[in-house]
């Protein structure tokens, strides 16, 4: 003792008094504080950083939203002029995989709708001219049941027999195709590839 007493100095005194306050008040907050008693008015600005925040405490729902800025990726999507449009067509034309003017009747056939009635070289003209064409035998043999009976339809299938020229139509009432001559008038359905088929 006789060797402490001499080397013992008021800063000496002073820091070790220090210490136990703190280490008090430490003990205090960590024993002696009621739950949830220390919020927002009691933290200083920028005190808790993203170190201090466990993982998982803070969910989506904690949020708010509007305090968030435009993510950096995201930077350049309000230079997008011209979204609405795609390959100089508006996006509707792309809905089902099959063009303005028509709509899917099988899985790998977008067709219009009857078209009236007419030879069938004036059909090919027609449906080429709206950049379609008219059904093959076997797309015709896959939507042509679906259709009004009382339509048969002109199909791409075309032949010269002797003088006449004939060609083919699927007849919905028979379900079959039939050879008839080209110069006749039956309906037309033009038809495409879908898009997306």
């Amino acid at each position: 003792m006789k060797r402490l007493v001499p080397r013992l100095s008021y800063a000496n005194v002073m820091a070790t008094i220090a210490v136990f306050i703190a280490l008090g008040g430490a003990g205090y907050a960590a024993i002696g504080l009621p739950k949830n008693s220390v919020g927002a008015r009691q933290v200083r600005a920028g005190a808790i950083t993203s170190a201090k925040i466990r993982r998982g405490a803070v969910t989506g729902s904690k949020v708010n939203v509007a305090s968030l800025g435009q993510v950096p990726s995201a930077a350049q999507a309000g230079l997008a002029t011209n979204a609405n449009q795609l390959a100089g067509k508006p996006a509707g034309y792309y809905s089902d995989g099959c063009p303005a003017g028509t709509s899917r009747v099988a899985k790998a056939i977008c067709a219009t709708g009857s078209r009236g009635a007419t030879t069938y070289v004036q059909a090919i003209q027609e449906c080429s001219e709206a950049g379609l064409r008219v059904p093959s035998p076997a797309e015709a043999s896959i939507f042509g049941p679906g259709l009004p009976a009382d339509q048969p339809f002109w199909v791409d299938d075309f032949w010269v027999n002797g003088a006449k020229s004939e060609a083919l139509i699927y007849w919905p009432e028979h379900s079959g195709l039939y050879g008839v001559e080209s110069s006749l008038s039956y309906w037309i359905y033009c038809v495409t590839t879908p898009t997306d088929g």
